[in-house]
This record gives structure tokens, C-alpha cells and sequence, in this order.
């Protein structure tokens, strides 16, 4: 018992690394979980989170595939593989949620990468195949569509398995403020406070939003005062101004001035208006890098307020 907890304790002291427990414990990868006869696990090597950039980036797929079926992809020409792969596999890009898909215009293509040794105690065994060079600025979903039905029957193998659905997330880079701070001076609201970051913001491109998405979830602004929460909209007082400031090298200001209306007026809050309110906003500023590259600033801002209705 002793020696088990000391490998326990040896394992989490050691640096994390992607993989590693999957390296040293079987992972879902390796699971007698049913996928079907093929599924993929996308894997891009620049190693920044899969945030746009305009540095060259490379995917790999590893395509697992039951195992029964080793030797006989084994015992193809690489060549074959990678035509047989690459014909069956229809990639598209989606740049909007809802928006239209369209071919990706770099025109991605895959050749093989490595075949591991067979996986005998495993339910799946893998194949690798590595793409060519892309480079992603804009955020975007790029959408896999593999037809496993006809690749199986390219390798002389019988399923009734039709298209594998993968998808692959590019997200803007991202900035997340924790200092912001809720300012009330002559009845006008702030969303204020300084932030520094690596990134060279162009801070003459800005669109303000209150829509702020935590694991899914939307944030909503809202107001708290004994144990009782009410929802509140809040709107710019002004939709132009400089909402981003910046004051040094990558070195900037946010000075929000907002309106926040009670949704939920009701008897009770009519009389407690001018108490100290627990409020909080949620922020989202889209701007761009001074080359072009995305940015999502995001910040829940807290305060405790008092006479910060407006039009109630």
C-alpha cells in the first residue's frame, strides 16, 4: 500500500504535460468504448492554445481504427493510404456561428505520418497523418467530414458506418481583466480601470458588448441587495467615444460609461433603490492587434453601488 501511495505522489509531483496520463494510464483513447470503426483526435503543433496567429501551424489527425484492422492497413503503400485518406476527407470552414460553410481556402492537405506498433490488448489502434502548412488569423471552425464507409472500402474492408463529423476550434486571442472597476459619479456609471498585455492592441477598434459567455453559460447583469437579485439591462450612454484608451507601449484604458435599467421593478424595490446594491456587469470589448489578429477583451466587473438606476 505504501509503495502504490509513493508512485501516486512521485506521478502528480511530476511537471504536466499534454499526454502524459494518457501515456502512462490507458486514456479514453485506448478504452474498450465503442466509436465506431474509425474516429480522430486533431492535434494542432503550435502549442498556443489553438488561438489564431500568423505564425505557420501544422494538424495532425490521429485516426484510431479497431484494431482487427492493423495488419491490413499495415501491409498498404504509404501513397495508397494517404490518397485514400485524403480523397474521403472533406474539410470546410465555418468563420460565424450559423454562418455559411465554405472549402477551406489554403486547401489543407494530409500525408502519413507514422503508424505506431499494434495496440494487441487495445480495442483501437491508430494512424497518423500530419497536414501541410495553414495559417489561421480569423476565428473559425473547421469542420471534418470523413466518409469511413468508402475509405474502409478503399482498404478492402466492410462497414456500414457512413460519415465521421469532426470539429476543430480557432479562437481569438484573449484578455482577461479582473481589476476592473464599476465608477458612480453625477448619476453616470463607469466601467473603468488600466490593464497592460503582451499584445499591441489597435485601440481605435473597438465594439462594445455586455453579451459575456462563461463554460456556455450566459452572464447577466445584475443587482443583489438582501439575498434578493434583480436583473438589470445595461446600454452605452453613448455609442461612439474612446472606450479603449491607450496610455503607453501596450499600455491601456477602459473608461465604459453605461445606463443600467431594472427589468424586474417591483413593490419591494421600489423602497430600497437607494441602498448599497451588490452589482455586476459583464464585459466584452472586440478589437483587433495593430496587424489583424482577433482579440476578445472579457471582464466580470463587481461593485457595491448605490443610486445607480436609471429611467425607473
Amino acid at each position: 500500500m505504501k509503495r502504490i501511495l509513493i508512485l501516486v505522489i512521485i506521478i502528480m509531483s511530476l511537471p504536466a504535460r499534454a499526454g502524459f496520463f494518457d501515456d502512462f494510464f490507458s486514456s479514453s483513447d485506448d478504452a474498450n468504448k465503442d466509436r465506431g470503426p474509425f474516429y480522430f483526435k486533431i492535434i494542432d503543433d503550435l502549442k498556443n492554445g489553438s488561438e489564431v496567429s500568423f505564425e505557420d501551424r501544422k494538424l495532425k489527425i490521429k485516426m484510431f481504427f479497431y484494431t482487427e484492422y492493423y495488419n491490413t492497413i499495415d501491409l498498404k503503400d504509404e501513397s495508397d493510404l494517404v490518397e485514400f485518406f485524403n480523397s474521403r476527407l472533406d474539410l470546410t470552414t465555418q468563420k460565424e456561428k450559423d454562418g455559411p460553410k465554405d472549402k477551406l481556402g489554403q486547401g489543407l492537405e494530409f500525408k502519413f505520418d507514422s503508424l505506431p506498433s499494434i495496440r494487441s490488448n487495445n480495442k483501437y489502434s491508430l494512424v497518423i497523418f500530419e497536414s501541410t502548412k495553414i495559417t489561421i488569423t480569423e476565428s473559425q471552425k473547421l469542420i471534418f467530414k470523413f466518409d469511413q464507409k468508402q475509405f474502409a472500402s478503399d482498404l478492402g474492408i466492410n462497414i456500414t458506418n457512413d460519415i465521421y463529423k469532426k470539429t476543430f476550434n480557432y479562437k481569438p486571442l484573449t484578455v482577461e481583466l479582473k481589476d476592473l472597476a464599476l465608477v458612480s459619479k453625477d448619476g453616470v456609471v463607469s466601467i473603468q480601470g488600466d490593464f497592460q498585455t503582451a499584445l499591441d492592441i489597435d485601440a481605435d477598434t473597438e465594439e462594445i458588448s455586455f453579451e459575456l459567455f462563461r463554460k456556455g453559460k450566459l452572464l447577466k447583469t445584475t443587482a443583489k441587495k438582501f439575498g434578493k437579485k434583480f436583473n438589470l439591462n445595461p446600454n452605452l450612454v453613448t455609442e461612439t467615444g474612446d472606450f479603449l484608451t491607450k496610455t503607453g507601449s501596450c499600455v491601456y484604458q477602459i473608461d465604459v460609461p453605461i445606463e443600467l435599467e431594472l427589468q424586474n421593478l417591483s413593490f419591494i424595490s421600489r423602497f430600497i433603490t437607494g441602498s448599497l446594491f451588490t452589482v455586476k456587469v459583464p464585459l466584452l470589448i472586440n478589437t483587433v492587434t495593430s496587424s489583424g489578429l482577433e482579440v476578445k477583451i472579457k471582464a466580470l466587473v463587481k461593485t457595491k453601488l448605490s443610486d445607480f438606476l436609471s429611467n425607473n
